[in-house]
């Protein structure tokens, strides 16, 4: 079946054109999108497609960054703008992804040491390395998370926040042993 262009037309009645615009439907599907019951499926472009004003590209292609792995989601913005990887990252701890704007997700956990009834501060550095892209400054927004159930820390809090590193802040009430957070941030990428 081949995808007609000229349809419909604005004389057309539904019930004349309904079966051209369901094999258009069928058409696109499966020769444009490559949409089948495992969901879409997109073969890597050679080079980034054109974009126009109000047109943004959505395409696989070989990664551009190593860190990425090899093939990734690609998302490019209009007007032949921007392009951003996105779909690479790491489902574990540390773990990182990357959203269609560029803004990086990072979370890894950290084990809080502190002494009953004191504060202490825990130097916490980033993972980063060949697998895991780095922040280009420092993040927007930190959330820590404790998740132990039992002889938990009162309050958390971080300070000398940059982009690789940042101390975590815990006040241990009494009867508080050691306690695993989980740090989660989004940041410029």
């Amino acid at each position: 079946m081949a995808f007609i262009s000229t349809i419909p037309q604005e004389t057309d009645q539904i019930s004349n054109s309904q079966s051209q615009l369901l094999n258009n439907n069928a058409a696109l599907a499966t020769t444009l999108l490559g949409v089948n019951t495992a969901g879409l499926l997109c073969s890597d472009q050679s080079s980034d497609p054109l974009t126009g004003a109000n047109q943004i590209a959505l395409y696989s292609r070989v990664a551009k960054n190593p860190v990425l792995g090899t093939d990734v989601l690609t998302l490019r913005n209009n007007t032949n703008g921007s392009i951003v990887e996105f779909s690479g990252g790491v489902n574990a701890s540390p773990g990182w992804s990357r959203l269609p704007s560029g803004a990086l997700l990072k979370w890894q956990t950290v084990t809080i040491l502190a002494s009953t009834g004191t504060s202490s501060s825990t130097p916490f550095t980033w993972q980063t390395g060949t697998t895991f892209p780095a922040f280009s400054n420092p993040p927007w927004s930190v959330m820590l998370q404790g998740i132990t159930t039992t002889n938990w820390i009162a309050t958390m809090g971080v300070n000398s926040l940059t982009a690789t590193t940042m101390n975590i802040n815990a006040y241990a009430p009494a009867g508080f042993l050691a306690g695993t957070v989980y740090v989660f941030a989004i940041g410029p990428g």
